[in-house]
């Protein structure tokens, strides 16, 4: 029996498919719509904090998504341990962006770190001051 490692743990699999985007579709749209916004926010859940904007990350997806979206998805890899090789998680975060944004979004929401929405944020918010 051979066993994946991760720098030196036993490496775990992702808790959802790359293209389970529409296991949660409100949740993929907010993200696709604002993707900048969405790795600022992700970036800060890595972080610890929870539910926070980044200006900072949030222009630097402006002027590379490709590479932000990279580096987001490389630091959810690490942190978990998770089973994904470098060339893998570069390849997925440049080919498959969208998806890759939804997976890490989702990876660090199930482990209760809550990155928090944009769009749909807001618009829950306003229908809910109404009710």
């Amino acid at each position: 029996m051979s066993e994946k490692r991760s720098y030196g743990l036993i490496a775990t699999p992702w808790t959802t498919a790359l293209l389970g985007c529409f296991a949660q579709p409100k949740e993929s749209l907010d993200i696709c719509l604002c993707a900048p916004c969405s790795i600022s926010r992700q970036m800060k859940a890595i972080e610890g904090q929870q539910d926070t904007f980044d200006p900072e990350w949030c222009c630097a997806s402006l002027v590379c998504g490709a590479c932000a979206s990279a580096c987001l998805r490389q630091r959810v890899v690490t942190k978990y341990g998770l089973d994904e090789t470098l060339p893998m998680t570069i390849g997925i975060a440049w080919c498959c962006a969208a998806c890759s944004l939804c997976q890490t979004w989702r990876e660090l929401s199930g482990r209760g770190a809550n990155p928090g929405l944009t769009v749909f944020r807001h618009a829950e918010a306003q229908y809910q001051a109404m009710s």
